[in-house]
């Protein structure tokens, strides 16, 4: 399996920097891999093809269907699935990004993880004082764990629930869209 540099053939044009349209639109790539068989959402890999899984194995072997999915991807992943045209057969690691892209999927592996200082810092939006300065303010209440590490409480990714992270994820881009961001 190799891991070059991939090139997108995005005809909708380079992923959006501001990061409310990037977050939107991360979401909405993600929401169209849950209905797409070929991918399974795992929080844990950017975009891994797979191979049949021992569950599934034993799953074939007492007549009962696999899911068929060929490749895992996350947030940042249902992107480059969706949007970028990464192959479904092809791994696509933190070397192997498309050098323009780097910045926008490495933010939205951070909104992710509720860590807009990181998705601040991966798009060269603001300095470490401000960007921290402005979550303070704009997110009152929360300076316990904004204030060290800029980091915001988003729920895991539940395939059975998906609805808070979605909702918290959302909320986050309305917030930044509201800011000018």
């Amino acid at each position: 399996m190799t891991t070059d540099k991939i090139t997108h053939f995005d005809k909708f044009g380079r992923l959006p920097g501001k990061p409310s349209e990037l977050l939107r639109l991360g979401l909405r790539a993600l929401e169209r891999i849950e209905t797409d068989g070929n991918y399974r959402i795992d929080m844990r890999v950017w975009h891994k093809p797979q191979k049949q899984s021992l569950s599934e194995t034993l799953a074939a072997v007492f007549g009962k269907k696999p899911s068929g999915a060929k490749c895992s991807v996350c947030l940042a992943g249902s992107t480059l699935a969706k949007l970028l045209a990464a192959p479904v057969n092809k791994e696509v690691t933190m070397s192997s990004l498309p050098d323009d892209e780097t910045p926008a999927l490495l933010a939205l592996d951070f909104f992710r993880r509720g860590k807009v200082l990181m998705a601040f810092s991966a798009l060269e939006l603001l300095g470490f004082a401000q960007t921290r300065q402005w979550l303070v303010e704009t997110f009152p209440g929360n300076e316990k764990n904004l204030v060290p590490r800029g980091t915001l409480w988003i729920p895991d990714y539940d395939q059975d629930c998906p609805e808070e992270f979605y909702l918290a994820l959302y909320g986050l881009a309305d917030t930044l869209e509201d800011n000018g961001f």
